[in-house]
């Protein structure tokens, strides 16, 4: 019933890299929930700005003068006035980015959405409908743009595959480092 110390020694060495790469993910991808309190926090376009609870009997988070305003009543839907506050974001910058990109890599889409997806950043479908995760109105542009012209080049190649991201490179030559620090601050982009 139990196993050797030798045996559990062997099976941890077989998959000591797996096991490593398993913890980097996972301490890349912890992050503290919003507790939504006066002075927290919240990114936008890759930049902090602090939250502030006014008086007010509307459901009401507003944007101003570099700062999120969120009315008492609010407090208790904070976390979805949020999230609709960010997807309305995303889609207005996917919508006007996936054009000029589209455009100057000569891709057709039929449209495009904003979502509440957590796990995902962008997906397009097999009829080129691309899809944006709310989130992505957290991140710096120059992230968003690399999500968007990902997306874009699923028009074309349907995979992952060497010619995928020879496409996306030939889009935005710097697409690798984008990518790379988007996984690297992932966690920051989150409620």
């Amino acid at each position: 019933i139990g196993t050797s110390q030798k045996n559990i020694d062997a099976i941890l060495d077989k998959y000591q890299e797996r096991i490593k790469k398993a913890m980097k993910k996972a301490e890349r991808l912890k992050y503290i929930p919003k507790k939504y309190i006066n002075g927290e926090q919240f990114m936008f376009l890759g930049k902090p700005y602090p939250l502030e609870i006014v008086e007010g009997n509307l459901l009401s988070l507003k944007f101003k003068d570099n700062k999120f305003y969120l009315t008492k009543a609010g407090l208790p839907y904070g976390k979805k006035l949020f999230k609709l506050f960010y997807k309305q974001n995303t889609l207005v910058i996917a919508k006007n980015h996936c054009v000029l990109y589209a455009k100057n890599a000569n891709l057709h889409y039929k449209n495009v959405k904003a979502t509440f997806a957590e796990k995902r950043w962008g997906s397009c479908s097999y009829k080129n409908s691309l899809n944006f995760s709310y989130r992505l109105a957290m991140a710096p542009m120059k992230l968003i743009d690399y999500v968007i012209v990902h997306e874009l080049a699923h028009i074309i190649e349907k995979n992952h595959s060497a010619n995928f991201w020879k496409l996306v490179e030939t889009i935005m030559p710097d697409a690798k480092k984008r990518r790379q620090e988007l996984r690297k601050n992932e966690r920051f982009f989150r409620l």
